[in-house]
């Protein structure tokens, strides 16, 4: 709050506005203090941020309107750099970079390789217009927002509802400029703890289901996560009915979890180089415990993709992925033939732990 008080920026043009979303902490009492310096405080009691945002928006006053998190921190020219970025012809939106800090370990370092703002640098060698940003650090006209019916509100939690925006605005022929001297910190407190990344995770992978819903021709073929998963519930599901007389048999499906870990990393260490682009199913890293960290979320990322598969009955989207665009993916970033092979081995050396199991 401090940081966007203290803009470079004439205060008479600037209006703050802090949206609460039925926070359960010592959010209010911090933020009285702030309405007494002019900052509009509000309440919206519908769960997500895009409900909060779409609150926000409503009670704006300004032409541009400009979005940043609960847990980002603006550099002091950072209204300054976006509203520069509107005054070239063309320009729609404007996004700028973040800066990860504050306490960082394995599972937030894993997180931050394979950020937006690593999209986007990888997505600026072909120019300044980018696809989409996060709205951690983003500015768009109103006018825009109003015609666009604002964020779409049946995401619920903070995944993809940013891109959905970005993606409409697209399909409306209007453009987002990227502009690097825009800059917030963001402390990203949420990926402190594994419990709290996995559950991140999971909606990320819920909300990615949705946005298929709704962008259908951004769908892509992608079978082996879903296969890794599969596999592992059928796993489970035949440890149990051999439970009674084979106790250990439980161990089946955490033991083909971890040999088709170890053998994706086996087989994709040659491939491993450090790179802008970085995903969780495919991170640029050579270190194993960040690796195999970023299979686990990427993991839950997935169950909760398929749990949105069976909510919205959309079976046929199993083997779905979402598509970026084109500037945002590197060459020759084929992995088919790892997974392929990982899978066909672990499932083997499970299968016989199994019988193992059976015939001692």
């Amino acid at each position: 709050m401090d940081s966007l008080l203290n803009q470079d920026y004439p205060p008479e043009k600037l209006e703050i506005i802090v949206v609460d979303n039925n926070s359960q902490d010592n959010t209010p009492r911090i933020l009285k203090k702030y309405r007494e310096k002019g900052v509009k405080i509000l309440k919206e009691n519908k769960r997500g941020p895009a409900a909060a945002r779409n609150r926000g928006i409503k009670e704006s006053k300004g032409e541009i309107i400009a979005f940043t998190d609960a847990d980002c921190e603006a550099s002091r020219f950072w209204i300054k750099s976006l509203i520069k970025g509107f005054e070239e012809n063309g320009v729609d939106a404007v996004a700028g970079i973040s800066i990860f800090c504050g306490e960082k370990g394995y599972i937030s370092r894993v997180l931050e390789k394979r950020g937006f703002d690593n999209l986007i640098k990888n997505s600026l060698r072909t120019g300044k217009w980018i696809s989409w940003a996060p709205t951690r650090n983003f500015a768009v006209k109103k006018e825009i927002l109003k015609k666009l019916g604002g964020f779409c509100e049946e995401f619920t939690h903070p995944a993809d509802e940013d891109i959905e925006l970005c993606l409409r605005m697209q399909k409306n022929g209007y453009r987002i400029r990227f502009v690097s001297e825009a800059t917030v910190f963001h402390h990203r407190a949420e990926y402190l703890t594994l419990r709290k990344s996995i559950k991140k995770c999971f909606w990320e992978g819920f909300s990615h289901c949705l946005l298929l819903l709704k962008f259908p021709e951004k769908r892509k073929i992608s079978p082996f996560p879903t296969l890794a998963i599969s596999l592992f519930f059928l796993h489970t599901i035949g440890a149990i009915f051999l439970l009674p007389s084979h106790p250990l048999s439980m161990l089946a499906p955490f033991i083909f979890l971890l040999f088709y870990f170890l053998f994706k990393y086996l087989f994709s260490f040659p491939y491993i180089r450090k790179s802008p682009f970085y995903t969780l199913s495919q991170p640029a890293t050579g270190d194993p415990l960040e690796f195999f960290l970023s299979q686990i979320l990427f993991f839950s990322q997935e169950i909760g993709f398929l749990s949105a598969c069976f909510k919205y009955r959309k079976l046929n989207y199993f083997f779905s992925r979402f598509i970026p665009e084109e500037n945002f993916l590197p060459k020759g970033k084929s992995t088919g033939w790892q997974d392929a092979s990982s899978l066909l081995f672990s499932l083997i050396l499970s299968f016989y732990y199994l019988w193992k199991c059976i015939h001692p």
